[in-house]
């Protein structure tokens, strides 16, 4: 990830969205400052996840991430 996140913690999920359907998510366990893009330099955060995630059954639609979203989860099924 680009820079370090600031609202983005440990316990969170990432969420997979493929197709602009929302197909699935995994926990993040920790997140890593300091690290930097080899061939550009830039500072990049690297965000660790439990595997395998969580996968819906029925992808249903959600807008595909261009860039770094926030989401609170709400629509995911229990």
């Amino acid at each position: 990830m680009a820079g370090t996140p600031s609202r983005l913690n440990a316990g969170d999920y990432v969420y997979t969205i493929f197709g602009d359907q929302l197909i699935g998510r995994m926990k993040i366990l920790r997140i890593v400052g300091g690290a930097v893009h080899p061939k550009s330099g830039r500072p990049r955060s690297l965000i660790y996840v439990k595997a395998p995630g969580e996968r819906l059954e029925e992808p249903y639609p959600r807008s595909g991430h261009r860039g770094t979203r926030y989401y609170d989860g709400a629509d995911w099924p229990d």
